[in-house]
């Protein structure tokens, strides 16, 4: 309230600071990381056997994890990436085989990513300098609830 009234083109900034950084536009530039709750994303290139890929990685914090791909139950929130450029022709994502998981309260399997998860998306071709957005959907849980459903949008210049 105090800094509202006594500077209000300076709290303004501060808000529109605080949302690029909560809410960061990628049309700006590159954006390789992101933090949503329990999960850290990020995204870089790489080259394996001489072609160009994304390789886009979760780090799930201790005690957390993210339904996979798959899930072996239709009504969970699957993990899914989509990818798309200008000037850009992408293959398909390869995800991850899940693990198989149950929670101490419940006698139903999940199939889950725990740790360190990475999901390779080739890249067809593609101009130097080209952006390529990733988008990853994905709910994190622990052993008592899980969160609302997060998604990390992602830019990585092709290089």
């Amino acid at each position: 309230g105090e800094l509202i009234e006594r500077s209000p083109r300076g709290a303004q900034i501060l808000v529109n600071v605080f949302d690029r950084y909560v809410h960061p536009n990628p049309a700006v530039g590159e954006m390789l990381r992101a933090k949503r709750g329990p999960v850290l994303v990020s995204a870089r290139q790489e080259a394996r056997n001489g072609r160009k890929l994304i390789l886009l990685s979760l780090d799930i914090a201790a005690g957390w994890h993210v339904n996979s791909h798959r899930p072996l139950d239709r009504s969970l929130i699957s993990t899914v990436v989509k990818a798309c450029g200008k000037s850009v022709q992408l293959g398909r994502q390869s995800y991850p085989k899940g693990k198989r998981f149950k929670l101490g309260f419940s006698q139903d399997l999940l199939d889950v990513y725990t740790g360190k998860v990475s999901i390779p998306i080739m890249v067809v071709s593609g101009k130097t300098g080209a952006f390529v957005d990733v988008r990853i959907t994905f709910q994190a849980c622990d052993d008592r609830a899980c969160l609302a459903p997060e998604n990390a949008l992602l830019r990585v210049r092709l290089r």
